[in-house]
């Protein structure tokens, strides 16, 4: 006669829970990487800032390289930085501006773009200015940055 024992029901049900805890502390741990903290400027939502910023800015070409960028902040939101696109012959290039922070009613000029930078320039080339505000995060309450994509200005140069 053949005995064969099975595990108890006891320990199926210990060796379940186990692999289910498992399993859900790997989900939490994967859909954790795909959920931002939010951020808080002036004790709210940071995007709520956006819609105060008032800019402006302008380029004056100074030779075939490049030339001098001005950024007026004519908001009462101060503008941490600055996220520079170029669109030259159908290639985009991105680059962040982080000089220094332009406070409300601040002119920041004399900002040189040179092909080091970018590319370069021909007459058609689209430049575009997205800027970036500073918050803190709600849980850590490390500042963070926050690009304000509808307040982006394109203008085209050359």
């Amino acid at each position: 006669m053949n005995k064969k024992r099975a595990i108890s029901p006891i320990i199926a049900t210990v060796l379940l829970i186990g692999i289910v805890i498992s399993i859900a502390i790997v989900v939490y741990m994967w859909q954790a990487g795909f959920i931002t903290e939010q951020i808080s400027k002036f004790n709210g939502p940071i995007e709520a800032q956006c819609s105060a910023i008032n800019f402006d800015w302008s380029f004056k070409q100074t030779d075939a390289l490049g030339g001098e960028l001005s950024i007026n902040n004519r908001g009462n939101v101060p503008i941490s930085q600055v996220n520079i696109k170029v669109v030259n012959k159908g290639t985009a290039i991105t680059k962040n501006f982080n000089q220094s922070a332009i406070m409300p009613g601040a002119t920041l000029s004399d900002i040189l773009i040179s092909t080091e930078n970018f590319t370069n320039y021909e007459p058609g080339v689209e430049m575009e200015l997205t800027p970036l505000i500073a918050g803190k995060g709600v849980k850590t309450g490390n500042t963070k940055l926050f690009a304000c994509e509808n307040s982006a200005i394109k203008k085209t140069i050359g």
